[in-house]
Order: structure tokens, then sequence, then C-alpha cells
């Protein structure tokens, strides 16, 4: 994979949970697996861990890991 399409990814994967309200702000995101672990806070003010995947049929995905 190319940089620039590594870095859309990176880049697209933020936005899909802070426009559909999964968190309102990332303080850390890295690569693991086949996806990427966000760290940051929810839009209800609690810290929160999901974990953001592209899926070939559904598109866009995440799934709350914990809440602190």
């Amino acid at each position: 994979m190319s940089n620039e399409y590594k870095d859309w990814l990176l880049d697209t994967a933020q936005e899909y949970v802070l426009e559909n309200e999964y968190m309102r702000s990332i303080e850390y995101i890295t690569v693991w697996e086949d996806g990427y672990l966000a760290l940051g806070t929810s839009i209800y003010g609690d810290k929160v861990i999901y974990f953001i995947w592209l899926d070939d049929l559904d598109g866009w995905c995440c799934n709350l890991i914990e809440v602190h």
C-alpha cells in the first residue's frame, strides 16, 4: 500500500467516528491488526477506546472496546 492510501485510510477512520458521534475527540490513534485503535473522549465525556475497521461489505465499522 502506498503511504498516501494509508494516510487516507487513517484520516477516513477518524472522520467516521467523529462525524457519526461515537467520539467527540481523538487523543491517540494507531494501526492495530486490520484496523485502528482510537483512544479519546465520547460525546458524554467518558474516556473510550474504539476499534475501527473498513469492512468489504459494510464500509467503515467500529466497536466500543472500553469505557472509563
